[in-house]
């Protein structure tokens, strides 16, 4: 199980950094979205139990606006919500 997710810094410039801390190893996929739905970041990583962090230096490439963000690990929704470029 994922305890919490924290993006940090949100609003954000440039990287955001998701934190989170899991009891077990698996892949997370984080998806992020603009407000029309459509998909514009897909990213795949491989992570370790206890805590971790995800740069996600992609997000640099977003337009300035409002994003939803969506988490999944080993394809089961774990968390999502609003994120803010400026």
């Amino acid at each position: 199980a994922v305890l919490a997710i924290q993006t940090t810094p949100n609003p954000f410039t440039s990287n955001i950094d998701l934190l989170f801390q899991t009891d077990e190893p698996g892949i997370v996929t984080i998806r992020v979205f603009n407000i029309t739905g459509q998909q514009q970041l897909v990213k795949n990583v491989s992570v370790s139990s206890g805590s971790n962090t995800i740069r996600i230096t992609e997000a640099a490439n977003l337009a300035k606006g409002v994003y939803m963000i969506q988490v999944n690990k080993n394809n089961k929704l774990i968390s999502s919500g609003k994120i803010i470029k400026q």
